[in-house]
C-alpha cells in the first residue's frame, strides 16, 4: 500500500470527490501533495522534539530544564534577527524570477544566501560577547 492508497482509504466519503478534483488537476495535485509532505515532516519534527524535550527534562531536573528554555527562546529571538527575512525575501522573488529570469533568480538566491551568513554571524559574535560580559557581571 502506497502513501496515496492509504490517505484515501483514510478520507470520509464526501472528500473522495474532493480529492479525485484535485488529483486531476495538475497543480493541484503538486500543492496538496507538497503540503502533504510538509505536514508529515512538521508533525515528526514537533513529535520527536516533544520526546527529545521530554527526555532531557527528566536528565536536567526542573531548574535545568528552566534555564535551557531560557536560553533557547534568547537564541531564537536572535534567530529572527540573524535571519533578516531572507527566507520570505528569496522565496518571493525566487518564484517570481524562476522563469522569467533565471539568472536573476540566481543572483538572489546567492545574495541571499551571502546576506544570511553575515547576518548570521554578527548575532552569533553578539551572542558570544554577550554571554562573555555575563560572566564578567555575574
Amino acid at each position: 500500500m502506497n502513501v496515496k492508497s492509504a490517505v484515501m482509504y483514510i478520507l470520509p466519503p464526501f472528500f473522495r470527490q474532493y480529492a479525485a478534483r484535485i488529483e486531476s488537476s495538475p497543480l493541484g495535485y503538486r500543492l496538496a501533495k507538497g503540503a502533504f509532505w510538509s505536514l508529515s515532516g512538521a508533525l515528526i519534527s514537533r513529535g520527536l522534539g516533544l520526546l527529545a524535550s521530554i527526555l532531557v527534562a527528566r536528565i536536567l531536573g526542573k531548574t535545568g530544564f528552566g534555564e535551557l528554555g531560557i536560553i533557547q527562546s534568547t537564541v531564537g529571538m536572535f534567530g529572527v534577527f540573524a535571519g533578516f527575512g531572507m527566507g520570505l525575501t528569496a522565496t518571493k522573488h525566487v518564484a517570481e524570477f524562476r522563469y522569467k529570469n533565471p539568472e536573476k533568480a540566481g543572483r538572489i538566491i546567492i545574495l541571499s544566501a551571502l546576506l544570511t551568513v553575515i547576518f548570521s554571524g554578527i548575532m552569533a559574535l553578539l551572542l558570544f560577547f554577550l554571554h562573555l560580559g555575563w560572566r564578567f557581571i555575574l
